[in-house]
């Protein structure tokens, strides 16, 4: 799905990316970070394996499994073979849009697999890789850093009531990010975005999560549809020490 985990928000926040630090830094300190050299700042991490490339041949859509196309496949947003996307990234501090390109990738090291990119306005929040699964979608790979481990993003069941938890663990430039978080799904409702109102499944979470010794409690939201996949996700960060913010993700078209 496009659902944008609590842990990679978490990491974005830590950073400084989206809005402007989750402890306040000086004037000062805002200046002599510009005029850092460029040879001391981290390297980018590598993309995914499965990163869309026009050079690549897309699996056949048309021989995906049945069996997995479960609730996790289709709330998830995974119904075509290529999907372009709109959002509406809004911060404690901006707004910005971006589009979010999914693509069937076929099968890779026997599982079926699809990659999620990021631009312009959400390529902050950066690009990964999930396979479908009998257990939901897992994210395998991400952009930003990386994963110790794959994980269940949803399961493949999503009728009201059900429950998950994940667990997730990222070396990222900006240090060590945990996440660990339950979610429940709360049932359908309408819900408004730019994009228009609909009818959509809502789940809700907690959890708790750290960048290297900064650490969080998270509340989040977010409201699935079969036709449209993600249509809103909103993840509030409130560290021990700082100010608590809230980021919120909206389809726009």
């Amino acid at each position: 799905m496009n659902r944008v985990t609590a842990g990679i928000l978490l990491g974005v926040f830590a950073s400084g990316a989206l809005s402007g630090c989750a402890s306040r830094r000086t004037e000062r300190d805002h200046s002599q970070a510009t005029k850092e050299p460029e040879a001391s700042k981290p390297a980018p991490p590598a993309e995914p394996t499965g990163t869309p490339d026009s050079s690549k041949n897309l699996g056949n859509f048309a021989e995906f499994p049945a069996e997995l196309k479960h609730d996790g496949f289709l709330y998830g947003g995974f119904n075509q073979q290529s999907k372009t996307q709109k959002y509406r990234l809004t911060t404690p501090t901006n707004k910005s849009e971006g589009e979010v390109v999914t693509q069937y990738l076929g099968e890779v090291d026997g599982k079926y697999t699809f990659s999620r990119e990021r631009t312009d306005g959400l390529a902050v929040l950066g690009s990964d890789t999930v396979s479908i699964t009998k257990g939901g979608v897992e994210m395998i790979q991400v952009t930003l850093g990386t994963l110790d481990k794959p994980y269940i993003e949803v399961p493949a069941k999503l009728a009201p009531g059900t429950t998950w938890k994940v667990d997730s663990k990222m070396e990222a430039p900006n240090g060590t990010i945990n996440e660990s978080s339950s979610f429940k799904v709360v049932g359908e409702e309408t819900v408004t975005v730019p994009a228009g109102t609909m009818k959509a499944l809502k789940v809700v979470g907690t959890g708790t999560g750290s960048v290297g010794d900064t650490k969080f409690e998270t509340k989040s939201e977010f409201w699935m549809s079969k036709e449209s996949g993600l249509v809103k996700f909103s993840v509030t960060q409130k560290p021990k020490q700082g100010d608590t913010q809230t980021v919120t993700l909206e389809l726009v078209k």
